[in-house]
């Protein structure tokens, strides 16, 4: 603090320990007059300490804490706006130096030290208003000055530096901060968020691709023994968590009038009901094949979609057995689609899946050519897989056992001729700049889950005005026939990915696009997958091979993962071994 900035303070009317904000401000006004801006955040520091809350009333305490959250808003623009600007002065020559580790002059000797040690916050806390003054001065000047003006808080910017980190992105994100401005502007911030991630879909569908898939491994559920009971805890992506919750709440229902248990009680019984409605439907599904159906709701032209829903005890369970019968647990979640987005989804399937069947010839030149699809023959990943012999290895997960087979030529032998192929493909550069379709809260969804969404599900489509008013609705059609799916649960049983043996209760539907379906029936271009396959089968653009005999699983690269036997063979082929 400079020697006229204490001469100014030294001035400062004299202030008794029960003053008002009021009273302070009057007296405090004719200083605050005509001072430098150093000498008026001087005068501001002083007036806090000395204005007492200990006669006010609660409106008054009302009051006072929304006026100082604006000032504390208003504060953070401006401390950022500072440290921007320590960077502009002191960096030479435009050095690439990170604002953290810029030398000054004075006491402390980089500006994270005076962050951290002349704030006497903790590093993380330093680190993130480093970041903010970092956008400020880079890819966000428009940010900056709205929360300087108290128009927004400083964590809207935060949202933008957590998610757009790499340096094209950040490029087009500052190309469009005025447009998500006007958002943050007009949104709350857990709808921001959103929004956000909605404009990465949009605008970087590969790399929002790969966040998901990171974000897929977070996925946990700990159930561990607390005092004399169990305690559960985990984390869940947010369509997963939304099933989870639709699920729970359609077991609650609506509770009695004499139900006194609170919201978190009902919820811990519902848990523990949805998971025996569940086993009796696992019980009573014999091979016949019960009618459990799955999927997931999409609608499409700006669209509200109605249907079946994907998840633990989701959907319509009608368990199958000679005396006993289950009530039907039902419940929706739609997923709203501009028509645009679906149709151009469409579109990049089927270019995705010719771009797979691209691949696949050439893997098949290389075979002949003895030549290894994809990788060096020596090559062996992390995980155990070696795609020279086509198969993992070593370990246990996905495809490690079930019978997997050296070649093409060997599969057609063991599994006869191919009926259809069923490839997963998307090519995202093509989704590029369409909005991404959105759950019933807001949330985004990724090009690969929509894919996934769009398998099996019920499709109604719903016109809106302007305005959002309905205009036209049309009727629930299903990708698949219940006279359909029943045909293929009697022939699958059990998802159908190498090495997985979950039941048709955990099961759905993956089948080929309209485009390509070149089988003798629908039947022939649909395989039972679980629910955690389906993703995987979507996420990594693997294609399956339908056979007489059986499926065969094969990578982008067109390395065979696996194959698995239709129950008949395995069945039959089991019998001769004995």
């Amino acid at each position: 603090m400079s020697a006229q900035t204490v001469l100014e303070l030294d001035r400062l009317p004299e202030t008794s320990e029960g003053d008002s904000v009021s009273q302070v401000a009057v007296r405090a006004n004719a200083t605050w007059a005509g001072a430098e801006p150093l000498e008026r955040i001087a005068v501001l520091v002083e007036m806090c300490g000395e204005i007492s809350v200990a006669d006010m009333t609660v409106l008054e305490c009302v009051a006072a804490v929304e006026r100082l959250s604006l000032v504390q808003t208003r504060l953070a623009g401006l401390k950022s706006a500072a440290l921007a600007r320590i960077g502009q002065l002191q960096k030479a020559d435009n050095e690439p130096v990170p604002l953290g580790s810029v030398k000054i002059p004075g006491t402390h000797r980089t500006v994270f030290e005076l962050v951290e040690k002349g704030g006497g916050q903790s590093r993380e806390t330093s680190r993130k208003e480093i970041q903010r003054a970092e956008a400020v001065a880079g890819p966000y000047p428009l940010f900056g000055k709205a929360i300087h003006a108290g128009q927004i808080s400083a964590e809207y910017l935060d949202v933008l530096t957590r998610n757009i980190r790499e340096d094209a992105l950040k490029e087009k994100a500052s190309r469009c901060e005025a447009e998500l401005l006007e958002r943050a502007l007009r949104e709350p911030l857990t709808m921001f968020q959103k929004s956000v991630r909605a404009w990465i879909i949009r605008n970087a569908p590969l790399k929002a691709e790969q966040e998901a898939r990171r974000e897929s491994r977070k996925e946990r559920l700990s159930i561990y023994k607390e005092d004399d009971g169990v305690a559960v805890h985990g984390w869940f992506t947010s369509l997963n968590g939304l099933i989870l919750d639709r699920a729970l709440r359609a077991m609650i229902g609506v509770p009695s009038a004499d139900d006194t248990r609170g919201q978190d009680q009902r919820r811990a019984q519902a848990l523990v009901d949805l998971l025996e409605s569940s086993s009796a439907a696992v019980r009573n599904t014999g091979d016949a094949g019960g009618d459990i159906e799955r999927g997931s709701t999409v609608g499409s032209g700006e669209v509200e979609g109605a249907g079946r829903v994907r998840g633990v005890g989701a959907g319509h369970l009608a368990g199958v057995g000679e005396k006993q019968s289950l009530r039907p647990l039902r419940f929706q979640i739609s997923v709203q689609v501009p028509l645009g987005t679906l149709v151009q989804t469409e579109r990049a399937i089927e270019q995705g899946c010719r771009n797979l069947e691209e691949l696949e010839r050439r893997s098949l030149v290389r075979e002949g050519s003895g030549g290894s699809p994809g990788h060096d023959a020596g090559y062996v990943g992390n995980d155990g897989y070696s795609p020279h012999v086509g198969c993992y290895q070593s370990g246990a997960g996905l495809g490690r056992q079930g019978s997997c087979l050296a070649g093409r030529s060997e599969v057609a032998e063991q599994l006869g001729g191919v009926l259809s192929t069923i490839r997963a493909g998307t090519d995202q550069s093509m989704i590029e700049g369409f909005e991404p379709a959105r759950l019933e809260d807001g949330t985004p969804l990724i090009p690969s889950k929509l894919s996934q969404l769009l398998c099996d599900s019920s499709l109604v489509r719903v016109v809106l005005s302007a305005r959002g008013e309905p205009l036209d609705a049309s009727h629930a059609q299903r990708t698949f026939s219940i006279t359909q799916t029943r045909a293929v649960h009697v022939r699958d049983r059990s998802c159908r990915f190498p090495g997985c043996d979950r039941g048709l209760e955990m099961c759905e539907i993956h089948h080929a696009q309209e485009w390509e379906q070149k089988g003798r029936t629908v039947v022939d271009n649909a395989v039972l997958l679980c629910f955690h396959h389906h993703e995987v089968i979507h996420r990594d653009e693997i294609t399956i091979a339908h056979h007489a005999g059986g499926f065969a699983f094969y990578r982008a690269s067109g390395a065979l993962i696996g194959v698995r036997r239709h129950e008949s063979r395995e069945k039959s082929r089991h019998v001769v071994n004995e």
